[in-house]
C-alpha cells in the first residue's frame, strides 16, 4: 500500500493509491525508536539522492518508507509499507514527477511491537499559516501522550497515534507563534525523550537533535550538494565528505551555502544510545567520531575479560 500526499492551499489533499489497511488501536503504544532519517539540499536530484540514502539505511527500518520533496511551491509526500525498493521505483516515472526537486527529506521506520500501520509511516506533513511543514523523526517522545492531550484541549486535531505527529504539531505551533529560532527552543524545552529530526518548512531544510544526543545525526557535502542522515554510510554511498555530526541540542538550517547553526543548547551530559554501537548501526558507520565496527571489537574484548566462557565458536546476531 502506498499513500501520496499533495498539499493544496492551507488544508492539503490526500489521495490513496489502494485500499487502506485497518489500524491497530494499540499501535501508538509502541516506541517509534529505531528509524532512519535523511535530508537533502542541492541540485535538482532530490529523489535519486534520497532513494539511494534510504536504501543504504534500510537496516534501520524495514516496516515503511517515505519521501517528501518541495516542488512547484508545495511539499509532496509519497510513502508506503515495506522496503524502500517496494515503495519506490529506481527512476522517476511520469506519475512520480511530483517528487522531483532540489530539497527533500526521507524516512524508514522500524517498530518493536504490535502490527504495521500506514498511519504511522513517515514523513509526516502539516499545513498552516506558515505554509507546509514536513518532518521525519528517529527517536521516541516520552511525554507525547501529555502533549497530545494538551494540544487537543486547545482544539488541535490528530490523525494518528504516533509520537512523530505530536513532535511535528509541537514544532509547528511554536515556530508559527514565536519564529523559527525561539519556536524550536520552546519546543525543545517541552519535548522529552530522543529525537533526531529532518524537517522542511516549505523549501527550507532543518536538522534538529535532542539535547542528550541520544540518536545519531550527521551532515555531509558532495559537490555543491548537502546531505544530512542518521549514519555516515549514507554519506559514503554518495561520495559525500563528512562535515560533522549535528551536536546534541543543536538546530541547524541546511542552506545553499551549507549548514548554518541556529543555536546549540546541549544538556550537561550526553547519553548516546549504546544499542547504536552494538546492534542498530551499520558496522562501517562512524557515530559521534566513534567507528561502529571498532567499538564492537572493543566491547567483545571487554565482555570476554569480564565474563570468560569456554566456547567452540562465537557467532554474531543475524
Amino acid at each position: 500500500m502506498v499513500i501520496t500526499h499533495t498539499t493544496s492551499g492551507k488544508r492539503g489533499a490526500l489521495t490513496v493509491d489502494s485500499q487502506q489497511q485497518e489500524s491497530d488501536p494499540i499501535d501508538g503504544l509502541k516506541p517509534n525508536d529505531h528509524c532512519a532519517v535523511v535530508g537533502y539540499r542541492g541540485d535538482d536530484q532530490a529523489y535519486p539522492v534520497l532513494l539511494v540514502s534510504l536504501k543504504t539505511l534500510q537496516h534501520r527500518g524495514q516496516e515503511s518508507a517515505g519521501i517528501a520533496t518541495f516542488v512547484n511551491s508545495t511539499i509532496n509526500v509519497r510513502k508506503g509499507m515495506g522496503l524502500v525498493s517496494e515503495v519506490f521505483n529506481d527512476k522517476l516515472s511520469d506519475s512520480d514527477s511530483y517528487l522531483s526537486g532540489n530539497v527533500g527529506i526521507g524516512h524508514t521506520r522500524y517498530s518493536t511491537a504490535g502490527t504495521k500501520t500506514m498511519e504511522n509511516a513517515g514523513p509526516f506533513l502539516v499545513s498552516n499559516s506558515l505554509g507546509h511543514i514536513a518532518l521525519s523523526h528517529n527517536g521516541e517522545i516520552t511525554n507525547a501522550d501529555a502533549l497530545r492531550e494538551e494540544m487537543m484541549r486547545m482544539g488541535l486535531t490528530f490523525l494518528t497515534s504516533s509520537d512523530t505527529e505530536v513532535l511535528l504539531m509541537e514544532l509547528a505551533r511554536d515556530i508559527t507563534a514565536y519564529g523559527i529560532q525561539n519556536g524550536i527552543k520552546i519546543a525543545m524545552d517541552r519535548l522529552k525523550g530522543a529525537y533526531a529530526v529532518t524537517m522542511m518548512i516549505n523549501d527550507r531544510l532543518f536538522a534538529i537533535r535532542d539535547p542528550l544526543g541520544i540518536r545519531p545525526l550527521v551532515m555531509g557535502r558532495f559537490g555543491g550538494n548537502f546531505i544530512v542522515a542518521s549514519e555516515t554510510c549514507a554519506l559514503d554511498i554518495l561520495g559525500a565528505a563528512k562535515i560533522r555530526d549535528v551536536k546534541p541540542g543543536e538546530a541547524v538550517e541546511i542552506t545553499e551555502r551549507g549548514p548554518e547553526t541556529i543555536f546549540v543548547r546541549p544538556a550537561p551530559r550526553t547519553a548516546h544510545c549504546m544499542f547504536e554501537y552494538v546492534y542498530f548501526a551499520r558496522p562501517d558507520s562512524v557515530i559521534d567520531n566513534v567507528e561502529v565496527f571498532g567499538s564492537r571489537i572493543r566491547l567483545g574484548r571487554e565482555l570476554a575479560r569480564e565474563h570468560p566462557v569456554e566456547a567452540d565458536v562465537v557467532i554474531p546476531v543475524p
